[in-house]
């Protein structure tokens, strides 16, 4: 039996968009000798850094999770699998949570045949066919890559697709991931509370702060609206494989137009939670102050500007 190191971070952030300060990181390290905390300082303008712990996990290799996947691709006819070493540059999937980016990897996968891959372990989208969790760019078996990195400068990519959703809804489906996973959904008390009310605040300043730096990027890259993507997902799909220059044949196109859903992309929620329902008015004149800002920046890409919401 084989057994996979894998590095899994998970970061925990406090936004502070009034103050530079300087952070407190605590790193802890999880490995077979036990466990290792570091303490240093770093820092960065405009995130207050609150903590950061990393840890080595060791996935079971039995193969279940590879067979799963392709027992699905070869039920439709289409494979999926690793590329050959670094055939191409390394591109970012940047998008904010929320924001449809495991789905929008799923058509991707589908469309072009590779594995795209992802620095944040995810053991849910590992085992459900994802088996390029936990891959570092350096690997370089694939040529996709999704990050959440707020600051493009430091990601080491040269390109990019930028994924980009409403934040209203963005919040809503990132809060259902954490309390319900990734096609599960919180409970209707979750979205009322000071918890949410925290986690709101904080994600109103993050989605500004991280789309004001991908729209900024000097960078060639590729904005995709979510909203779009929903409405038209096939032609969206394969204007981005145009901006990565791949060619798409017929067989390909036919994987994409049998299987749009995939594994991981939530249904429709039966009764509906509304906008409305979970957003108090001032939360709403907090958000709407972001998309503003934002609104300017896509407007000036040619792309649609995101409404403001009332209650």
């Amino acid at each position: 039996m084989l057994y996979r190191p894998v590095l899994s971070t998970r970061v925990n952030i406090i936004f502070d968009m009034d103050k530079l300060l300087r952070n407190l990181v605590v790193v802890t390290v999880c490995g077979l000798f036990g466990v290792v905390t570091f303490v240093a300082w770093l820092a960065e303008p405009q995130l207050n850094l609150k903590r950061v712990r990393t840890s080595v996990k060791f996935h079971k290799w039995d193969q279940s999770s590879e067979e799963l996947r392709r027992k699905e691709s070869y039920s439709q006819g289409c494979t999926v699998s690793f590329a050959p070493h670094h055939i191409r540059p390394y591109t970012a999937l940047a998008s904010f949570p929320g924001s449809g980016n495991t789905w929008l990897r799923h058509l991707l996968e589908l469309t072009t045949g590779i594995y795209t891959s992802s620095p944040y372990y995810d053991s849910t989208l590992f085992d459900g066919g994802f088996l390029g969790e936990g891959l570092k760019n350096e690997d370089g078996r694939t040529f996709i890559a999704k990050t959440h990195e707020f600051y493009p400068d430091k990601s080491g990519f040269r390109t990019a697709i930028v994924l980009i959703r409403n934040p209203f809804d963005a919040f809503i489906a990132d809060y259902n991931r954490i309390k319900g996973d990734h096609v599960g959904f919180a409970n209707s008390a979750n979205f009322h509370g000071q918890k949410w009310y925290e986690y709101v605040t904080d994600a109103a300043s993050a989605w500004e702060v991280f789309h004001t730096n991908w729209l900024k990027w000097n960078h060639q890259q590729i904005l995709i609206q979510y909203e779009g993507l929903v409405s038209d997902t096939y032609n969206h799909v394969i204007k981005i494989t145009q901006f990565l220059n791949l060619t798409i044949d017929e067989e390909r196109s036919q994987c994409l137009k049998n299987n749009m859903e995939g594994r991981f992309h939530r249904p429709l929620r039966k009764p509906a939670i509304t906008k409305e329902d979970v957003y108090s008015k001032r939360m709403c004149a907090n958000i709407n102050q972001k998309i503003e800002k934002v609104n300017e920046l896509l407007v000036s890409r040619g792309l649609k500007p995101y409404d403001l919401l009332s209650t």
